[in-house]
């Protein structure tokens, strides 16, 4: 097993509407690839889609059950 590290970042002010289309796509490489090897990050940011929001989730959840 791997070690693991756990991180929190917060940004004030708000993200940047470009800011936050960069992020959603790194969210959406990480659901695509869809790999549980590793704990898989949790981004949650205002504006995020939801449908990507829990599909992170479910990915955390197939780690943890593991």
């Amino acid at each position: 097993m791997y070690p693991e590290t756990q991180y929190s970042v917060e940004y004030f002010p708000e993200l940047s509407p470009d800011f936050k289309e960069k992020l959603q796509k790194i969210v959406n490489e990480i659901i695509k690839t869809g790999l549980t090897e590793f704990p898989p990050p949790e981004i949650e940011f205002t504006g995020q889609n939801k449908t990507s929001l829990r599909a992170l989730k479910e990915l955390l959840n197939l780690y943890t059950s593991k």
